[in-house]
């Protein structure tokens, strides 16, 4: 078998192990996870696995769209700089999880990639990230505060969507572009750089502090 249906793979909560035969062509398998043929694409970790820590492998430069998602009992992961490319959905409703570090290697992450990680408190994002998709952290109900990379140039529709306990959000002058629904809730506090775009965007607004870096 050379190709796998994206519903065989992500519309199974049961699946709990992916066994591939060592002629596969296309595809490989170590410890039950999913991975292409020469371990640079991490495709599908099984959502019913025991496992609730998990290493990324060195060889890996891409998490696939959804490759972890609905894994609710992993709760630690760790992601190595071969790692450029975190795809859409990768870690969509890893409810457990509760911090992560993205690596300095790590250039783009896809839409809805963080999503509903409703137990995350905190993630970092390195100055390598260059676009944030959509929706990319919505839901995560339990994260408090934000730093924007100075990398990102623009910050899209949804991305802090139902981050309801967001209270500070650091937004560098980098920052050319802001989408009037990034935040839903607002948060408390905003601190930017003084007659940056962040700043001037936000100062009026009401209900929000906006603070300098050296004034907070």
């Amino acid at each position: 078998m050379e190709d796998i249906e994206y519903d065989e793979l992500h519309d199974n909560p049961r699946l709990a192990k992916i066994i591939v035969s060592h002629d596969n062509p296309t595809y490989s398998s170590i410890d039950g996870v999913l991975y292409s043929k020469d371990g640079t694409k991490l495709i599908r970790f099984p959502p019913a696995s025991k496992k609730n820590t998990f290493q990324v492998p060195d060889s890996v430069t891409s998490i696939e769209r959804s490759a972890f998602w609905d894994c609710t009992s992993l709760t630690k992961l760790t992601i190595p700089n071969s790692v450029t490319t975190i795809g859409d959905k990768a870690f969509h409703v890893c409810s457990s999880l509760t911090k992560l570090t993205i690596p300095d290697s790590v250039t783009s992450i896809g839409e809805w990639a963080f999503a509903y990680c409703t137990s995350l408190t905190e993630i970092t994002i390195p100055n390598s990230v260059t676009s944030i998709g959509g929706f990319a952290f919505a839901y995560c109900a339990s994260l408090t505060e934000i730093t924007i990379p100075n990398s990102v140039t623009s910050i899209g529709g949804g991305v802090f969507q139902g981050c309801e306990s967001l209270t500070k959000v650091t937004i560098p002058d980098s920052v050319t572009s802001i989408d009037c629904f990034a935040f839903i809730p607002l948060p408390e506090t905003i601190i930017a750089v003084p007659n940056s775009y962040a700043w001037n965007y936000y100062s009026h607004v009401k209900g929000i502090k906006v603070v300098a870096p050296d004034k907070e």
